[in-house]
């Protein structure tokens, strides 16, 4: 997962490292939440445990939302 965000981070500059990565440069922010083929992860997931991604997997990013 953290190669995808690093092609990411190749293709669309650096102004998106915020939105992926902790202050620590190899964390994923924890507010961060990833759907790969219809299974959710938080930031924190992915902290903890590599998913490795296939040809063809559908990936959404998304972020935790609160608010009245």
């Amino acid at each position: 997962m953290k190669d995808l965000f690093e092609r990411l981070l190749r293709e669309h500059g650096g102004k998106i490292r915020p939105l992926l990565f902790a202050k620590k440069e190899d964390e994923i922010v924890s507010g961060l939440m990833v759907m790969i083929n219809n299974r959710t992860f938080t930031g924190s997931d992915l902290n903890r445990q590599e998913i490795r991604l296939a040809e063809g997997d559908t990936v959404s990013l998304l972020y935790y939302m609160s608010g009245g």
